[in-house]
């Protein structure tokens, strides 16, 4: 019975053991499971705030892009109204030589008519 008692002993002992080395095992990858999570974790972390930079700064560009396009507008507005302003004022000035050459044409001719 003694040596029974010792074969169920030393094999208790050594279900034991094996339970406490499978005991470090499963802690050993527990903290390597809380390791590259916590890694995991600051790598989201790290993307997620680039990515709201990210947008931040797009968003400001876009803001830019905007008030550049509506200032280049607003000076292609005023170019195309100052040109139009130009034109009108360089057929009036053409319109004017026309009539004062005009004018001349007929004091020639009529100081011509004298002359002869």
């Amino acid at each position: 019975m003694t040596t029974e008692l010792e074969q169920r002993v030393s094999s208790i002992e050594g279900t034991l053991d094996r339970l406490a080395r499978l005991q470090e095992q499963n802690q050993m990858q527990l903290n390597e499971t809380s390791t590259r999570l916590h890694q995991l974790t600051m790598r989201v972390d790290s993307f997620v705030f680039e990515s709201q930079r990210l947008f931040a700064r797009l968003g400001e560009r876009a803001e830019s892009n905007t008030a550049a396009v509506d200032s280049l507008r607003e000076s292609v507005t005023r170019l195309t109204q100052t040109a139009e302003a130009d034109r009108t004022q360089s057929r009036a000035t053409t319109e004017r030589m026309d009539s004062m050459i005009s004018r001349l044409d007929r004091l020639v001719d009529y100081l011509m008519q004298q002359g002869t």
